[in-house]
């Protein structure tokens, strides 16, 4: 048997004798023969052709560069393994384009495998390379065209099962061309998994010839979790014996045709939700009068649904029974005309009994052609009730402009009054025709200091109007019609249409009682009420300046400090209103007796001062004679009953040396407590020794007394019944009041020893025996409990700042188990003021455990009324000094109604102390006082034993 190598031999030994020479030369194949040792080769002959090159070199020189390696690793490679030779390259030509051959050969070796020559064929291959190149060109041109309209192509041999793909194909089953080898089951695996039982069963049925040709839609699963939507189009072609052969088709890429058919619903629903959204029956009707949309105002308001609308002639169900002759609005729709038409509830063509509006707009398209008619439905049913609240609210709008106290009118942007109430018409006696339409400010602007009024741009209503924003002045003063000018505080805001300001609105209020209430207030502020004598407060005040004199000028001035001996006898013989009486005949005589330049003033009860400025102690000893005098000659008169005093008076110097005020009332009040130790009625003149002897012999015995009786629980409580003016049943309010009760049958009274207790800061010790008495009694007081709706406690400003009472408060009122909104603290408005922060801290601290809050003495130092705002307490004790003499007093009367008045307002109740009688009962239930206390109401009374009840 002859090998390959032996067939090349042959071939080549006898080219001309070999029988497949014709079919070589047919076939344009040339043989070879080289010999490596010598480089020799040998090429047989071809027609028309030169012959082939003479040795290797001459053949390599004969390659195309870029193929020449090629051929020479390909030619080794046959010499090196005994392979056969097979490699395709290019030739230079001498003219023209390169030429394609193939170049095939193999070794001949000896018998100890040593190669002897290389024997092969080369064949001119170009024409096959030119149609391969052909048919990629056709090939590439067709998948540029699939990718181009996302069209790709498939084929499917069902016998065998393989499947040939395009390119494009590939890519939108979310492949790479040529990543994986097409088949049925991969085509499977790219379907979405919700689409792949429809894939299979339409595939089927082709398969089984019940559909020449399936189309499906689907989805494909891409892998970055996304999906696209495809149209799969295939036949079925079948063979001889009908069965199923082949499968080819197509693949066409829809999402975008999906996405906007996608957002052409939401589009819709959209709109459709938007209409519904409309409380007006929305609907569409086409040229032909036809429903084509409608909202579910639409269909509420008809009855019907979208199944019985659309489509229908919107004449049918508007006119179910015709029209004789068209109604506005199908007037409108015919002559395609823009309209808005009212129907009355009452009109022949309203066939819904309700007023009802009807707007017709044409819908035109692109091309400004119209394509359909939109119309709207409004039922007018709410809207005039709207309308009619609108006037019912106006009307009651000006009845309260009319009711209303404070003067209101209104102006345009030229000043033109637009509106005025009755109020401001009264207090600037104008007539209503007088102002509207006229420039107000003009009419009412007061002149002053002989000056014209300002100039219209300088009023604040002007101003209010330029910035937009609302002003307020308490220094206007408006001119009335006789020429009268009068206070007023005065507000004005900007009014607005569209963002843009059409004028004003002024609110005025007289304030000519007011001033004159404020007035009075400051003076009560500065002056006793009782005696009309400055009160502490400013006679310290003038103390401190004329301290401030001596330090920056040298100059000597005396502060003698007058008690009165016996004024107890009166007050116990007669009562309080004989004692107030005498008070205020004595303090008329006393400032008789004084230089001009001096200062008389009320300390206490019973307690003066007299500032003597600029003044040597020689002539303030003999000032002070003349005033001993004076009250030592004074008779008072009562109820046939003549009393006569005396006086202690004590003398300070002030000079350089005088610390401070407090120390110049020491060093006076020491001196006065000699002058009632030498025997009364004297006149001492301050010594340094004097305070130490004074604080011995008097506040100091009651230090020691007060320390014993904190030890031995030698206090006592006794409670006052505090009563509602209106007579309602509330349950029991009472105070506790705290008396020492050490000696026998004694009780001495809280205004004996609380000052020394205060100055000596043993008030915390003894607001804490306070504090526990009154819990322990009303823990073992059950029935009490049940009777008593409040108890008030009254709390020291010492205790007050005290940070561990604070503390000890809220500990002790938690373990009581007593219901903290039965009880209510007191403090007083000199405390609550001296302390301020740590008072409002302890009220929000005990109002959260519900306990409530009274501020006592209101009134006395008239400082309260700045600061009442920051303390959220829930009652007022209207200071006695304003209730004693409410009867005959005017000023007092309207003192105590202004605190009713701002009381109320802040939704705060108030208490009158000191009420003595029923006359005076009667004149605050008058006013309003919520609350009444004192002896006309019901003396203290001892607190009887636990258990008992009151």
């Amino acid at each position: 048997m002859s090998t390959e190598s032996d067939y090349f031999s042959n071939l080549h030994a006898f080219p001309e004798e070999s029988a497949l020479a014709p079919a070589l030369a047919a076939a344009d194949i040339q043989t070879w023969d080289w010999d490596p040792a010598s480089s020799r080769m040998r090429w047989s002959a071809r027609d028309g052709g030169r012959p082939g090159p003479a040795t290797y070199q001459s053949f390599l020189g004969q390659l195309h560069p870029a193929d020449r390696q090629r051929v020479v690793d390909a030619i080794e490679a046959a010499l090196g393994g005994g392979q056969t030779l097979y490699v395709e390259y290019r030739s230079l030509p001498e003219a023209g384009t390169p030429r394609w051959f193939l170049l095939a050969g193999s070794p001949i070796r000896d018998r100890q495998g040593r190669v002897q020559r290389m024997v092969g064929i080369c064949q001119d291959i170009t024409d096959y390379h030119d149609a391969i190149a052909r048919l990629r060109r056709r090939e590439l041109r067709h998948s540029e065209a699939e990718a181009l309209v996302h069209l790709g192509s498939w084929e499917l041999d069902v016998r065998t099962g393989m499947a040939a793909w395009s390119d494009e194909e590939y890519r939108l089953l979310g492949y790479q061309p040529g990543a994986v080898r097409p088949s049925y089951q991969k085509f499977l695996d790219a379907v979405h998994p919700e689409d792949r039982a429809t894939m299979v069963l339409e595939i089927e049925r082709a398969l089984q010839g019940d559909a020449d040709l399936y189309r499906v839609e689907h989805r494909v699963a891409l892998a970055d979790g996304g999906e696209r939507h495809v149209l799969q189009q295939g036949r079925v072609s079948f063979d001889a014996e009908g069965r199923p052969a082949r499968l080819i088709g197509t693949t066409l890429d829809i999402t975008h045709r999906v996405q906007a058919e996608k957002a052409l619903q939401d589009s819709r629903a959209q709109w459709d939700h938007i209409m519904d959204f409309f409380e007006d029956a929305v609907y569409v009707v086409d040229l032909d009068d036809r429903v084509v949309r409608a909202n579910r105002a639409f269909y509420e308001l008809t009855g019907l649904t979208a199944e019985t609308a659309l489509g229908r002639s919107i004449m049918d169900i508007m006119h179910p029974h015709g029209e004789p002759v068209p109604c506005p609005v199908c007037q409108a729709r015919q002559r395609r005309r823009d309209t808005l038409v009212t129907l009355e509830a009452d009109h022949p063509d309203n066939r819904f009994g309700r007023p009802i509006e009807i707007m017709v707009r044409m819908i035109r398209g692109s091309d400004g052609e119209i394509s359909a008619v939109l119309m709207a439905l409004r039922d007018l049913t709410r809207t005039r009730a709207t309308e009619d609240e609108l006037r019912r609210l106006n009307a009651h709008i000006r009845l309260l402009m009319e009711s209303a106290g404070e003067g209101i009118y209104g102006i345009d942007r030229q000043g033109r009054c637009t509106f005025i109430n009755s109020a401001a018409l009264r207090m600037l006696g104008l007539e209503r025709d007088q102002v509207l339409g006229q420039p107000i400010q003009t009419l009412i602007r007061c002149e002053t200091d002989g000056e014209a009024a300002a100039a219209d741009d300088d009023a604040l209503v002007f101003s209010v109007m330029a910035s937009g924003r609302g002003g307020r002045s308490e220094a206007e003063l408006l001119r009335r019609s006789d020429g009268e000018c009068f206070p007023v505080e005065y507000s004005a805001y900007p009014t607005a249409e569209n963002d843009q300001v059409t004028g004003a609105v002024v609110v005025f209020r007289d304030v000519t009682e007011a001033r004159e209430l404020n007035r009075r207030m400051d003076y009560l502020a500065t002056h006793d009420a009782l005696t009309g004598l400055v009160n502490r407060h400013a006679f310290e005040q003038r103390l401190r300046r004329a301290l401030e004199a001596s330090n920056r000028h040298g100059s000597e001035h005396v502060l003698c400090y007058l008690d009165l001996d016996q004024f107890k006898v009166v007050n116990d013989t007669c009562g309080h209103v004989a004692g107030d009486e005498l008070l205020r005949q004595l303090s008329t005589l006393l400032h008789e007796r004084i230089r001009h330049t001096d200062m008389l003033g009320r300390l206490g009860g019973d307690e003066f001062g007299v500032l003597l400025e600029d003044c040597q102690t020689g002539e303030a000893l003999r000032i002070a004679q003349e005033l001993a005098r004076t009250v030592q000659e004074f008779r008072f008169m009562w109820e046939n009953k003549t009393f006569s005093l005396g006086v202690s008076i004590g003398l300070a110097a002030i000079d350089r040396s005088t610390r401070n005020v407090g120390t110049a009332l020491a060093q006076a009040d020491a001196a006065c407590y000699m002058a009632k130790e030498a025997g009364r009625n004297r006149i001492h003149l301050y010594q340094r020794d004097d305070v130490e002897t004074a604080q011995r012999h008097g506040e100091m015995q009651w230090v020691s007394r007060l320390q014993e009786a904190l030890a031995q629980d030698h206090f006592c409580l006794r409670y006052q019944i505090i009563e509602p003016t209106s007579g309602a049943a509330e349950g029991l309010h009472c105070e506790m009041l705290v008396a020492l009760c050490n000696r026998g049958a004694e009780m001495i009274p809280p205004g004996a020893f609380l000052p020394a207790a205060e100055r000596y800061n043993l008030m915390p010790a003894i607001d804490r025996w306070v504090v526990n008495a009154v819990l322990d009694w009303l823990q073992a007081s059950p029935g009490v409990r049940e009777q008593l709706a409040l108890c008030s406690i009254n709390l020291s400003g010492t205790s007050l700042s005290d940070e561990e009472f604070h503390g000890f408060l809220v500990r002790r009122i938690r373990a009581s188990g007593v219901p903290a909104q039965m009880l209510c603290f007191e403090i007083t408005e000199t405390a609550a003021v001296t302390n301020l922060s740590a008072a409002i801290r302890l009220i929000r601290e005990l109002k959260q455990l519900g306990c409530r809050f009274a501020l006592d003495d209101f009134g006395s130092g008239m400082s309260s009324f700045g600061y009442l705002k920051e303390l959220p307490v829930d009652y007022l004790k209207i200071d006695g000094a304003f209730v004693k003499d409410i009867l005959n007093d005017p000023v007092d009367r309207a003192m105590v109604t202004a605190i009713r008045d701002i009381g109320h307002v802040m939704g705060i109740r108030t208490i009158a102390e000191f009420v003595e009688s029923e006359a005076i009962r009667a004149v605050l239930q008058e006013i309003g006082v919520d609350y009444v206390q004192g002896y006309g109401v019901a003396w203290p009374q001892l607190l009887p034993p636990a258990g008992e009840p009151l």
